[in-house]
């Protein structure tokens, strides 16, 4: 048997997990799990693709390739898509 899950059925299991033990540390960490969950996996690599492609089409100068160079790396940093 397959069973196949996205990110977001993910988040929202981390969230009924939450709702289902109703107290409100439980809400905010595992609300908080699930949205690290979401943001690394999901925005992160879209706002990383957007960078690479602002570094290969947009003409820059110098200080703005650095600059550019830095925030692709950051985001390197918080992607989990590999």
């Amino acid at each position: 048997a397959k069973t196949s899950y996205s990110v977001f059925d993910l988040s929202k299991m981390i969230m009924d997990e939450a709702r289902y033990l109703n107290t409100a540390s439980d809400m905010v960490g595992l609300g908080s799990l699930a949205s690290l969950l979401v943001i690394s996996v999901f925005l992160v690599p879209l706002a990383q693709a957007a960078s690479q492609c602002i570094q290969w089409f947009v003409p820059t100068n110098v200080e703005q390739r650095r600059k550019n160079y830095v925030a692709n790396e950051c985001l390197a940093a918080w992607q989990y898509m590999e």
